[in-house]
């Protein structure tokens, strides 16, 4: 039998490539049956390593959101041939084998998604495949064990405890470090949005102001007005949108409001700048940061109407603490403007109010043409 032990038993074997077509078939089986419960599976364990030996039971960890979800199944996954056998509030072990046999094939561990204990699973499988010494010290150990504890599984099981601490540890500082570096190579790649010139310029007829004042200006501005959204928000979530909204800039360049050409191809520029950049971040936070986006750009969310609220009005007070210099250097007319600013009534109806007010003084002063 390729896989399978007798409960309470240890035996080990040189590494099979079948076990990861049987880990396979069993993770299509559990899809099959929990369907978009499942947040993850993964072959984890010793047979999941190709370098060392392992016992012939496979290891599968499952993340899920809520454990409860897959208590509901335990009926259609008894049918199909996997029972559950441990229940705690941080782990469901179900197994699969010849129970009467008392012979089980399959362990598999559903934890929440969140857990450190899916994350450990993952960490130390990980490191074992990419650390040839570590893997051979963790192989010799179990011989050890092995040896003394053939028939006493869980004294075997108890012996390595100490070891995959050991590893758990030194993989998460590898990890740590790893993380900061890719988190430092994007916090330097943001600092090109300061070269990212604007078509608004700074008041007092400054300079043409940068993406980055920008994206500051914006977020320091929607946390002064937060009493004015039309719904309540999340002003930390927006304060980020404003912050990163045009970090795809530094590969898409900037696209002028009323610029009717680029405007055309703006999405697909700043769609692969979105995933170029965001892609410097450790996972999580590349998800994290293109969902904000994303989020941002679809104008739905309470928070990016007000954000968008923010990216009109920012530069509207711009241009008229410099008399419509920039309006009047593109020749914008009153309805091209309108047609942009009317969306801030999305976000809040008062702070459109006073884009009202200054958009007819200027039409009235000659600076806005209708």
């Amino acid at each position: 039998m390729p896989v399978g032990l007798k409960r309470g038993t240890v035996v080990l074997e040189e590494h099979q490539s079948i076990w990861q077509d049987y880990a396979k078939k069993a993770m299509d089986l559990l899809r099959a049956v929990l369907k978009e419960k499942i947040c993850a599976v993964e072959h984890v364990g010793s047979t999941a390593v190709p370098s060392i030996k392992a016992k012939p039971i496979i290891d599968l960890a499952v993340a899920v959101e809520d454990l409860d979800d897959v208590l509901d199944e335990k009926e259609e996954l008894e049918r199909r041939g996997i029972y559950l056998r441990n229940v705690s509030d941080e782990e469901l072990l179900l197994v699969m084998g010849d129970l009467k046999k008392d012979t089980r094939s399959h362990h598999i561990h559903v934890v929440p998604f969140a857990s450190k204990k899916w994350k450990d699973y993952l960490l130390f499988r990980d490191h074992l495949r990419k650390n040839r010494e570590d893997a051979s010290r963790y192989e010799k150990l179990k011989e050890e064990l092995c040896e003394k504890y053939a028939e006493d599984r869980a004294s075997y099981t108890k012996g390595k405890e100490g070891f995959i601490s050991e590893i758990l540890k030194k993989a998460e500082e590898e990890e740590m470090d790893k993380r900061i570096e890719k988190q430092l190579a994007f916090a330097l790649e943001i600092d090109k949005e300061k070269n990212i010139f604007r078509q608004t310029h700074l008041s007092g007829h400054g300079r043409a102001e940068n993406d980055a004042e920008h994206a500051w200006h914006m977020a320091i501005m929607a946390y002064l007005l937060r009493e004015y959204a039309n719904e309540e928000v999340d002003i930390a979530k927006v304060m980020l949108m404003c912050l990163i909204h045009d970090i795809v800039e530094i590969d898409a360049g900037d696209t002028y409001a009323y610029d009717a050409e680029g405007l055309k191809t703006q999405k697909e520029r700043e769609d692969k700048a979105k995933e170029r950049i965001f892609s410097l971040l450790p996972e999580d936070q590349k998800k994290e940061f293109i969902s904000l986006f994303d989020e941002f750009e679809d104008y739905k969310s309470a928070e990016s109407k007000y954000a968008h609220a923010m990216d009109n009005l920012q530069p509207l007070l711009l241009n008229d603490a410099n008399e419509g210099g920039d309006w009047k250097q593109h020749d914008v007319n009153a309805k091209t403007v309108y047609g942009r600013q009317t969306k801030t009534k999305l976000g809040s109806e008062k702070l459109f109010e006073v884009s009202d007010r200054i958009l007819k003084e200027h039409i009235r002063k000659g600076n806005l043409k209708e």
